[in-house]
């Protein structure tokens, strides 16, 4: 079976998508890290 064009497109989206939704997390978690750091200090 010869593999569609768009299955190739859906695929790489896929793959763009999850690794923009890992980078949002590990972003955000990040930015929480640092403010309950910062509110530990009482800033």
């Amino acid at each position: 079976m010869p593999s569609e064009p768009h299955a190739a497109v859906h695929s790489a989206g896929q793959v763009h998508a999850m690794a923009l939704g890992n980078l949002q997390g590990e972003y955000a978690w990040v930015l929480e890290t640092a403010q309950a750091q910062a509110m530990a200090r009482g800033g």
